[in-house]
């Protein structure tokens, strides 16, 4: 979607095309991670777990490859997200259910008023909406690391003749690894993951479905606080832009038992990456049971 808003192209003023039927995976995708069946404990409900409300703000800025100036990209997301922690066939596992719905403001070439005669303008409105389902699986042996295999559907809800959106359905898979090292009394935790993504096609126009992948390291410090830092890679969906790379820190702050903070920047490595970005999420946790 980025690589939609960044554009600095007049409006599409069509929508349609193709739609992809590859949601049917998911439970197939999923049945392959179920480890052995396992009883629940018999006092907890099958709908124990843990809700998540999360509100952030993400500014970034750059010329993503563009000779008509930066566009500044304002995002506001909020996003709802149920982990449940007592699956009868697993206890051990967990099973997350996330909506994300983003607010935007875009300030660049080509926006607003300007989209058809040239200079900057503004578009804002509702971004796509995210369905994301996500299986984490804990093994039974300790050496082995965390996995959590995700499938997830971009819902077409921006306004496409803004260029907040393609106006089509997206789907995208999603393996992600991570372990726990204790030193002392702190906790070194390395992660890495991988994913691709299936995109539509907007009327008249060609993308391509992409592959990302990224890395990082976090480090608790205590249970307040963790520091960490993460890269990321993706190919662009747009025939003949080169894959976007980024690199920044992050910080974990958990205010109280139910508030924690994660405030980030970012720095673009390449052509059609922004320059820089910053941004921060603030979560409420509580437990359902």
């Amino acid at each position: 979607m980025i690589g939609k808003i960044q554009g600095a192209r007049p409006r599409n003023r069509r929508r349609g095309g193709r739609r992809c039927a590859l949601p049917c995976v998911v439970p197939a995708v999923l049945a392959l991670l179920l480890p052995h069946a396992a009883r629940a404990r018999p006092e907890d409900p099958w709908f124990t777990g843990r809700l998540r409300v999360a509100v952030g703000l993400d500014y970034r800025s750059g010329d993503y490859g563009s000779e008509f100036g930066a566009t500044k990209l304002l995002s506001v997301p909020v996003s709802v997200e149920y982990r449940f922690e007592r699956l009868p066939f697993s206890p051990g596992d967990r099973l997350r259910l996330r909506v994300t719905v983003p607010y935007l403001r875009v300030d660049g070439p080509f926006r607003g008023e300007a989209s058809e005669t040239g200079g900057t303008g503004v578009d804002e409105g509702v971004g796509d909406v995210y369905l994301w389902l996500s299986y984490f699986y804990s093994p039974p042996w300790p050496k082995l690391p965390f996995a959590e295999l995700g499938a997830g559907v971009k819902f077409p809800t921006a306004d496409a003749d803004k260029n907040l959106g393609t106006g089509e359905f997206d789907y995208a898979l999603a393996l992600r690894l991570m372990d726990r090292f204790p030193i002392g009394d702190l906790v070194l935790t390395p992660f890495a993951s991988v994913g691709y993504r299936f995109i539509g096609d907007p009327p008249g126009e060609k993308r391509n479905d992409t592959w990302r992948a990224g890395a990082g390291v976090s480090l608790r410090i205590d249970d307040g606080w963790a520091l960490g830092a993460r890269y990321s890679v993706r190919e662009s969906s747009i025939p003949g832009r080169t894959p976007r790379h980024e690199i920044g820190p992050f910080v974990n702050v958990r205010v109280n038992d139910r508030f924690s903070l994660v405030p980030y920047a970012v720095a673009g490595l390449s052509e059609w990456a922004p320059n820089w970005a910053v941004g921060f999420q603030l979560r409420w946790d509580t437990l359902v049971h």
